[in-house]
């Protein structure tokens, strides 16, 4: 079988496509000899009838010889460039599409269809200053990105397609989750695919990363079919920082108040993740707010922020509450200097204080009189009016 295959309209002798669940694919191709119409930037590779869209990196591209070789990236090769920071804010949200879009051009790149994680990332979102991947990656919340064939960017779940059967399944491994495929086309298994094999497989397998090798008279597949969401690399670097990290939790995180018992308070976790670190509900979980002599009766249902001291699983504290914005986040009670404090009144309240005896000097009747006047109850009853301009209490 003879392959047709050309890079900026010149015959190529090889190429390999790796093609990720997530992020941008990548060619590296090697011409028939040194190619020097075949001008740096943009470029189209041309498999059979399939095309692709990228640019060449010049940093891993050059000629040894008479051959020249090159490493073509999806798209305009631009999620890897740095952008500057950029602050955002909007009261309704700020929209995840918008973050991504802006992050896309900055770097040169396109996007297409946009199905994050979230629609939007608060009211506030603060786009730091590095990889333009990393941005979209946060944009995305968890949803997949990935670079099509024709170089655009796409956020959400990837197509589930199944192969059309136009391949032969050489050999696949059960323990790596890796199978060989020889195609009649390139586009014949793409990501998502269902590869089946009524005589061989038990069930079917989905493939989850891609290898195209491109020869002169063979074209083969070597394809990934391990966790969703996940790549090779990514579950082979999980177990590594797993191991070196010990599951140490770090950061962190929004619990929601179920209930309180004295100092001890019964926690439900609100964000649902698949990170590494994945914290449980908890009871009688202590706070520490950073405020010697300071304490809280919490409402049901207020957000607090949990860390755990050293990273220990078994040691996890309240450090910090959830602003304004709900009344769950008003507590019942606070406490300031001690639980044996006293209550505290504010301008506009009600008081009651001592009314001391006091010396009288007049006249009673016309009569000159003098001596010591008690009141009969002792107390008397008013209110406050002035209050420190520096401290307010809630009603």
């Amino acid at each position: 079988m003879s392959i047709f295959a050309t890079a900026g309209g010149k015959p190529i002798e090889r190429a390999t496509i790796h093609i990720p669940q997530q992020g941008p694919w990548f060619a590296d191709v090697s011409w028939l000899d040194a190619a020097p119409d075949v001008p740096d930037g943009k470029i189209t590779l041309v498999i059979g009838s399939v095309s692709f869209v990228g640019t060449i990196d010049p940093n891993q591209s050059g000629v040894f010889g008479d051959k020249r070789s090159a490493r073509i990236v999806a798209g305009a090769n631009g999620w890897q460039r740095s952008i500057t920071e950029r602050g955002y804010a909007n009261d309704a949200g700020v929209k995840a599409s918008t973050v991504a879009g802006d992050a896309a051009r900055a770097c040169g790149e396109t996007i297409g269809s946009f199905a994050g994680g979230q629609t939007t990332l608060g009211a506030h979102y603060d786009r730091e200053k590095g990889s333009a991947s990393r941005v979209i990656e946060d944009a995305a919340r968890g949803a997949a990105w990935w670079v099509d064939y024709s170089g655009v960017t796409h956020v959400g779940t990837r197509p589930n397609v199944p192969a059309p059967g136009s391949y032969t399944l050489l050999s696949y491994d059960p323990r790596s989750n890796v199978a060989v495929l020889s195609v009649d086309a390139v586009d014949a298994v793409t990501i998502g695919s269902a590869l089946v094999d009524a005589d061989r497989l038990q069930t079917p397998v989905t493939v989850r990363q891609m290898e195209i090798g491109v020869a002169p008279t063979s074209l083969r597949v070597r394809v990934w079919c391990g966790v969703k969401g996940e790549s090779f690399l990514t579950q082979t670097m999980r177990a590594i920082v797993g191991r070196l990290t010990d599951q140490r939790l770090t950061g962190k995180f929004r619990y929601r108040v179920v209930q309180q018992s004295g100092t001890a308070v019964d926690l439900q976790w609100v964000k649902r993740t698949t990170s590494l670190t994945v914290p449980p509900d908890m009871l009688r979980v202590q706070m520490a707010p950073g405020v010697a002599g300071a304490h809280a009766t919490l409402s049901k249902g207020a957000v607090v922020y949990v860390e755990f001291v050293d990273g220990m699983r078994d040691d996890p504290i309240i450090t910090g509450f959830e602003g304004r914005g709900n009344d769950a986040s008003v507590p019942e009670v606070l406490e300031l200097g001690g639980e044996n404090g006293q209550p505290v009144a504010r301008q506009g309240d009600t008081v009651t204080f001592p009314l001391p005896p006091f010396v009288f000097n007049g006249t009673v009747g016309g009569v000159p009189a003098t001596g010591v006047m008690i009141c009969a109850t002792g107390q008397t009853v008013g209110s406050i009016t002035v209050g420190s301009t520096k401290v307010k209490a809630a009603t």
